[in-house]
């Protein structure tokens, strides 16, 4: 206001933060942040153990062939079992 550097915070890079470096990564990491929320948001990025989302894959899998009458319901059953019974993995 006075002709002086007294408000730095008007500039675009200052307009949150202070300093340009500082203004910088936090504006990287603002983008970052978003970037991940919108691939989330669309399912790029799964969130949970791999071998549960496996799991579950395979049980679909296992459905599907049980409705086009590949397999019995009795094999249905002890596929479903095998895939769902506690891992003896350490």
């Amino acid at each position: 206001m006075c002709g002086c550097d007294c408000y730095p915070y008007i500039f675009w890079l200052n307009g949150l933060f202070p300093g340009r470096i500082i203004s910088i990564c936090l504006w990287i990491l603002v983008v970052l942040i978003i970037a991940y929320l919108a691939l989330k948001l669309v399912g790029l990025i799964k969130v949970g153990n791999r071998r549960d989302r496996d799991k579950y894959d395979s049980l679909n899998i296992l459905r599907m062939r049980y409705a086009r009458g590949d397999i019995s319901e009795r094999e249905f059953i002890k596929m479903r079992d095998l895939l769902f019974e506690p891992s003896k993995e350490g």
